[in-house]
Parts: C-alpha cells; structure tokens; sequence
C-alpha cells in the first residue's frame, strides 16, 4: 500500500543520501530531476509560509545538490512521484508539494 511504499521510500533515501530527518521532511516533489543527468536538490526553506506544523523542520547546512547514480533508485522514486503519492496528495491539506506527506495528507 502507499503508506508502506512511502516508508520505504524514506529509509532508501536517508540511506542513500545520508540526509537528515529534517532535510528529508522538507523535500518536494520538484527537488526531483530525472532524465540523462538525475539529481535531488536539498534547499534550504527556513520559515517557509506554505509549512504549516507546528515544528517545523530545518535544513542544518548549506543546501547542495546530489547527482543521482542509480537507475534502479530513479525508477523506485519515479513510480512513487507518479503512482502512490497522488492517492497521498488527494487528502492533503497544506496544499504543498512536500515528498513525505502522511497517510491523512498532512
């Protein structure tokens, strides 16, 4: 189900990357570039008005951008941008592209 792939999803990039849980939780969907040079961009998005918790999470260094190697990663994140976070996205509430979103949309 999409909860359990979006799980999945959370460890493969924390262990690939090695970013921490606030950079991860500050991701969006457009941070994602796929094509013949894929990457993801960490940016920082320090009191962000569109972050509606009540803690927000923070990006602790400069933001940078991660060249994407794995094709096999590239496929697993694609099908989960376009295949099991839009049932996610339905019920969301903050009206954000945020990657990670909960299984209520927050």
């Amino acid at each position: 189900d999409e909860t359990k792939f979006r799980n999945q999803i959370i460890i493969l990039i924390m262990v690939s990357f090695g970013i921490r849980l606030g950079e991860l939780l500050k991701l969006k969907v457009e941070d994602f570039r796929f094509g013949a040079i894929s990457s993801l961009t960490v940016a920082r998005r320090p009191d962000d008005p569109n972050d509606i918790r009540a803690i927000e999470p923070g990006v602790k260094r400069n933001g940078r951008i991660l060249p994407i190697m794995d094709r096999d990663f590239s496929k697993v994140m694609d099908d989960y941008i376009c295949e099991h976070r839009p049932s996610l996205d339905n019920k969301n509430k903050t009206g954000t592209s945020y990657l990670i979103l909960s299984r209520d949309g927050n």
